[in-house]
């Protein structure tokens, strides 16, 4: 693909460029870390860190596509890859990944609540079992959306005129965006809810140790 961009100066390109670049790098080194922290066969055994491992993968997509795509695209000033691939990672990062941050955190609250009011009725077997079915589920709605925008043409892609995901179908992308906002909201509403509940469960608890 030729340059795109008509209305960026090229140190704003230089600027742009390289702070996705030394972003990217440093939350993937992170990511990483964690990553490989609780990938052994002990970790892993456990349900929270389960999905610490999950949110350090998704985390990890979208730092790879600012490493290895957003950020040398814009200070080659070119989109190096085909239309197929630029569209395909924008829908990946602004909706499939997107969707990944508040249902991961929803299922972290629910680990916490079964732990606090279940303490011995659910076994950490039994919890990790859960969270890995949990956060399977979880990937297959993200990949899911993906497939259905992508196949009805709602595609973002990534534009270096405005240096952001713009939309194909302007219409069909509100939608899109409107599904999500909702969805996201409902899920925050739920993890609040969640977390507030595992709050006074503490509290029960150290009152109770208290006295």
């Amino acid at each position: 693909m030729s340059p795109d961009n008509s209305t960026v100066t090229e140190k704003q390109l230089a600027i742009a460029g390289y702070s996705t670049l030394s972003i990217s790098a440093i939350g993937l080194s992170l990511n990483l870390f964690i990553f490989f922290k609780f990938a052994s066969p002990r970790q892993i055994s456990n349900g929270f860190y389960v999905l610490c491992l999950s949110k350090s993968i998704s985390n990890s997509i979208i730092c790879l596509i600012g490493l290895c795509w957003v950020g040398p695209a814009i200070l080659i000033n070119h989109l190096f890859l085909p239309i197929f691939f630029n569209k395909l990672l924008g829908q990946l990062n602004e909706y499939g990944i997107y969707l990944m941050g508040p249902l991961t955190q929803l299922l972290m609250a629910i680990d916490r609540f079964l732990i606090i009011f279940f303490p011995l009725g659910i076994s950490d077997r039994q919890r990790c079992r859960v969270s890995v079915f949990s956060i399977s589920l979880c990937w297959l709605i993200c990949f899911g959306f993906v497939g259905i925008t992508y196949k009805y043409k709602c595609w973002v892609y990534y534009s270096l005129k405005s240096l952001n995901y713009e939309a194909e179908n302007e219409e069909c992308d509100q939608m899109n965006l409107n599904i999500l906002s909702y969805f996201c909201i409902s899920l925050a509403a739920s993890t609040i809810t969640i977390q507030l509940s595992n709050f006074v469960g503490i509290m029960s608890l150290v009152n109770t140790v208290e006295f």
